[in-house]
């Protein structure tokens, strides 16, 4: 991966554990492990923030976002 850059880094959250972005990239779904969570980040490549979270059950690990972007798997 030639030249990547850090833009931005925020706190999502408790133990991230893996991302999903958009089909657009403008937003980014967080596995948080440690609260049994995911974590919506919005504003990826301008000014980031975490705009929503759900519980999604303990201890979850992946997550898998639809090509249409309407629907995420945990």
């Amino acid at each position: 991966l030639p030249d990547l850059v850090e833009e931005a880094r925020i706190d999502v959250g408790s133990e991230p554990e893996s991302v999903s972005f958009s089909p657009t990239g403008e937003e980014v779904f967080v596995v948080l492990r440690g609260s049994g969570e995911v974590a919506r980040v919005v504003g990826v490549g301008k000014q980031p923030t975490v705009d929503a979270t759900v519980a999604v059950g303990a201890e979850p690990g992946r997550a898998a976002l639809s090509a249409t972007g309407h629907s995420l798997w945990v």
